[in-house]
Formats: structure tokens, C-alpha cells, sequence
């Protein structure tokens, strides 16, 4: 339960991650836009570049999720998986056990 709690929350984090993303290139290329259309737009008309906002949308976004899961199965291995000495150690122990490493 806790590893799927885990994963949902970093794929949300980095789908959250690409719309943010999204928004700023889009105020960018907006603020161009609206500076000077004839120069930058690219051939396009203000109605394919609404069509091209709602594919980046599904582009980010999905894009996003898809990354922020593989990444979130990457993180849990090697947080709480495999060969990490701090696995089994409580989270309010794992400062002490770092500075004994440390000071041997």
C-alpha cells in the first residue's frame, strides 16, 4: 500500500511538474505573440495556436505522469529496496547513523 501511495504521489508531483512547465513556455510564446504577432507567429493563426496549447496540454501532461511514474519505481528501489543501509532504520535515526559513518 505504501509503495503505491508512493508512486501515486511523485507521478501527481511531476504531472504537476509539466503543466507548470506548460504554463511558463506559454506566457512566453504568448508575450511574443501579443508583441508581435506578424514576426513570431510561425505561419500559424490565433486558432491553430489554440489547437497547438490543447495537444502541448495532453503532452505535458501525460508526458509528466508517465515520467513522474518511472521515476517514482526508481526512487522507491532505491529508497526502501535493494542495498540501502538506512531501509530499516526509522527516518528520526537516519541523521545519527550518516554522522557514525561519517566519523568512522
Amino acid at each position: 500500500m505504501k509503495k503505491k501511495v508512493y508512486i501515486l504521489t511523485f507521478t501527481l508531483l511531476i504531472a504537476l511538474m509539466g503543466f507548470i512547465a506548460h504554463i511558463i513556455i506559454e506566457s512566453l510564446v504568448i508575450g511574443l505573440l501579443v508583441f508581435n504577432f506578424d514576426k513570431y507567429n510561425l505561419g500559424l493563426n490565433w486558432g491553430q495556436w489554440r489547437i497547438l496549447h490543447h495537444i502541448m496540454v495532453a503532452v505535458f501532461t501525460v508526458g509528466g505522469a508517465y515520467l513522474g511514474y518511472l521515476a517514482g519505481q526508481k526512487f522507491w528501489v532505491i529508497l526502501y529496496e535493494g542495498k540501502n543501509p538506512l531501509y530499516k532504520v526509522p527516518f528520526w535515526e537516519r541523521g545519527k547513523r550518516l554522522k557514525d559513518k561519517k566519523a568512522k
